[in-house]
Formats: C-alpha cells, sequence, structure tokens
C-alpha cells in the first residue's frame, strides 16, 4: 500500500476513516481496528503517526473505557514488539503483527470478572484480532488500497482478505447508531454494484454475503442478508440491458421487498441511502479513476512506436547495405570503407530484431508474476514482460519507499 508524496495527507484521512468504523463493531472490543494498526506498522507506517488517529477513532462508539484500553494496549504492544524486533535485529513482520494485535484483548479480562463466559469471549476477541492482523498484513502488500474497485493483480488468498475486510467494515458500518443503518446500505449497495458493473458478478455477489451475514452476526437478522443478494441478482439481470436500468432494479427490489415482507419495513432514509449508493456506482468514471493498473493505451503507443522505430532501422540497414556494394564496384575506393558502411549496416541489423522481439507482451505471465510477487511479501506497482521465446524482457516497478525498506531489511 503504497501512495504518492503528495497525498500522505489524504493517506492518513484513510486511516482515520477505516479505525473509525471498525471500531464501530459492537460485539467485542474493535479487534479488527487493532488488526489493522497492527498490519499498518508491519507494512512500513510509522506507529507514532497512528497511534493518536487510532487512539481518537477508539471513541468513535462513544466515550468507553472499555473501547480505549484495548487501543492503548495495542498501540503500546506494537511499540515494544517493533523495539525487540530492532534490538534481535528482526524486522517486525507478519507475526509479530498478529502477536501485538492479540495482546491488545488483555483488558478485557483486566477490567473484567473471570469468568467461563468472559475467558470465551476473549479468546474469541483474541483470535479475531491476531486473524485480522494476519489477513489485512496480505492485501496491505499490494495495490488494493491505492485502487479498492479492482481485483486485479490479487491472488485467491489477498481476495479472501478482501473479504474479510469488508466484512469487518460492514460490520462496523452496521453498528453506526442510525435507525435504518443507512450507511451501512448506502456503501454496500456502491460496492456492490461497482463490481456488477465492471462484470465482476461473482464479487458482486460475495460483497453482498459478506455485508449481510455481519448484519446476521450484529443482530441475528437475515432480511439484510435477502435485501443485499437480491440486490445483487436484480442489478446483474439488469445490467445486460442498461447499468443504469440495474440501479433503478436496485431500489425497485428494495421497495417491493418491503411492503410485501412483514420483517422488512419500508424507511424514505433506507431509499435515499440505497438510490444514493446505486447512482454514485452507475455515474462514477470507472474507465479513468478506477480502473486497475493495466496501461493498454501506453503500451500501444510504445507498441507502435517500436514497430515505426523498427521499420526505419530496416531502411537504414537497407541504405548502408547499398552503399557498401557501390562502394565495392566504384574504382579507387578502399576495401575498408566499404567494410566499415557494411558493418553499420550489421549493427542496425541487429537493432532491427532487439525491436522486433520486443514489441509484444505477456499479460498472462505479468499476472502470474505479480501473484507470485505479492506471495513473497513484495508489493508491485507495475510488471511488464515483453518479447517471446528466449528474449524475454522483464521489468518490475515498485515505489522508492517498498525499495528502501527491503534494502533496509537486507542490510539488517
Amino acid at each position: 500500500m503504497n501512495f504518492p508524496k503528495k497525498s500522505r495527507v489524504g493517506e492518513y484521512a484513510c486511516y482515520l476513516l477505516l479505525f473509525a468504523v471498525l471500531c464501530l463493531e459492537p460485539r467485542y472490543s474493535a479487534p479488527f481496528a487493532a488488526g489493522l494498526f497492527s498490519a499498518l506498522a508491519a507494512n512500513g507506517r510509522k506507529p507514532i503517526l497512528l497511534a493518536p488517529l487510532y487512539l481518537l477513532s477508539s471513541f468513535a462508539g462513544g466515550l468507553s473505557a472499555a473501547a480505549f484500553f484495548p487501543a492503548l494496549f495495542c498501540v503500546a504492544a506494537v511499540i515494544i514488539v517493533r523495539f525487540l524486533c530492532f534490538a534481535i535485529k528482526k524486522p517486525f513482520l507478519v507475526l509479530a503483527a498478529a502477536l501485538s494485535a492479540a495482546l491488545s484483548q488483555i483488558p478485557t479480562l483486566l477490567f473484567s470478572p473471570v469468568t467461563q463466559d468472559a475467558l470465551a469471549y476473549t479468546a474469541v476477541a483474541l483470535s479475531l484480532s491476531a486473524f485480522s492482523a494476519y489477513a489485512f498484513s496480505l492485501i496491505l502488500r499490494t495495490s488494493f488500497f491505492q485502487n479498492p474497485l479492482t481485483l486485479d493483480g490479487l491472488g485467491a488468498d489477498e481476495k479472501i482478505s478482501a473479504a474479510i475486510l469488508f466484512s469487518a467494515l460492514s460490520l462496523g458500518l452496521y453498528g453506526a447508531p442510525l435507525q435504518s443503518h443507512e450507511l451501512y446500505l448506502l456503501v454496500s449497495v456502491f460496492f456492490i454494484l461497482v463490481f456488477i458493473r465492471r462484470s465482476r458478478y461473482g464479487a458482486g455477489f460475495c460483497l453482498s454475503i459478506c455485508a449481510g451475514f455481519a448484519a446476521y452476526l450484529t443482530d441475528g437478522s437475515t432480511m439484510y442478508l435477502v435485501l443485499l443478494c437480491g440486490i445483487a441478482a436484480v442489478s446483474a439481470t439488469l445490467r445486460t440491458l442498461s447499468v443504469y436500468l440495474g440501479a433503478v432494479g436496485a431500489l425497485g427490489y428494495y421497495v417491493l421487498l418491503s411492503f410485501f415482507s412483514e420483517s422488512l419495513a419500508f424507511y424514505p432514509f433506507a431509499a435515499a441511502a440505497i438510490a444514493a449508493g446505486a447512482l454514485i456506482a452507475v455515474l462514477i468514471p470507472l474507465k479513468n479513476a478506477l480502473d486497475g493498473n493495466v496501461p493498454t493505451a501506453e503500451r500501444s503507443i510504445v507498441r507502435n512506436s517500436r514497430l515505426i522505430l523498427k521499420r526505419k532501422l530496416t531502411g537504414l540497414e537497407s541504405a548502408f547495405s547499398e552503399i557498401s556494394v557501390l562502394l565495392r564496384r566504384v574504382s579507387g575506393v578502399t576495401e575498408g570503407n566499404a567494410e566499415q558502411f557494411e558493418g553499420v549496416a550489421g549493427i542496425f541489423k541487429r537493432l532491427e530484431k532487439d525491436f522486433d522481439a520486443g514489441t509484444t507482451f505477456d499479460p498472462v505471465l505479468e499476472q502470474r508474476l505479480i501473484e507470485a510477487l505479492s506471495r513473497e511479501t513484495v508489493p508491485t506497482q507495475e510488471i511488464a514482460v515483453c518479447g517471446a521465446g528466449n528474449s524475454l524482457r522483464v521489468l518490475i516497478v515498485i515505489d522508492a519507499r517498498t525499495a528502501r525498506d527491503m534494502f533496509a531489511d537486507t542490510a539488517r
């Protein structure tokens, strides 16, 4: 997860928003927020900058010591574990982050009676903290946070981690103190329809299940699971005709379900939230700002430029070859001069072959390399594989911060 330097303020504003939403989770002591904080610390972010944001976000659900002390313990655990890792000259990696997140749940035992229920509660919260720290670390090492509306370049485990993150955010949004869960509906419908608009129907249905299951875990309600899965199904069906019909279908399905179902009442604000989420999803310019990092136009320009240069090199090679032949026929010209022109023609010939080998790209191999490097915790911004056969050329682009961190870990 690497943002340009000019957007550092926006980056940390996003962290603050994520912490605030995750701290709204109603049942446990914000284990997903602790997991995110630890994962960020394990991926090169400075805890001293993240700590005030995290501690401030712990009050998102109200002023409560039960919410503040787990956040404080998590910050202290991350700082202590990072110091110990530095002392033994080991990098602060995923396992250390999971341990730090798990330690954030100690206050649940210190400030409550030690009973069987309290121990079970602590065990669940501890497991969620450690597991979320591991899952969030996986996707933080990819470009997912820079562009969350595309799954390009993510492996199977990273897609599962993204689903876990969306489920955790859904838990927080559903726990927000709103009568008809307007914010939860707006965000859920937006992401579902965006993926359906991009013809990622499987991702859209997966998100509807994650968001609906979050509501079920919170209060046992299954109506939101039925609602969001139905919105995904209706929108996917109408999407084949028009993206706007898909948005209208999302709102229409809610209206019909609320009138014909006794379990789901009609709320104007909930209808407005669904309409707003659907409208934003169909109007947002996906092709410009939110597409995957696949520079098709740039590659076409490069390919055409190389083809043009190849043709020019072919012409130069032919010209120098003809000059060499003519010089041999002219009396009074030494053989050395003719050989020089012939040598220059040979150089152009070799350059022509080099440019000819580099005019094709291999997107399938690029995708495999992205997934392989991601599993090895090497976040890449772009990979280009050009050529064919034994003349393949591979270009791997990572940002400066990632490079510095990698070389620093290697030096230690």
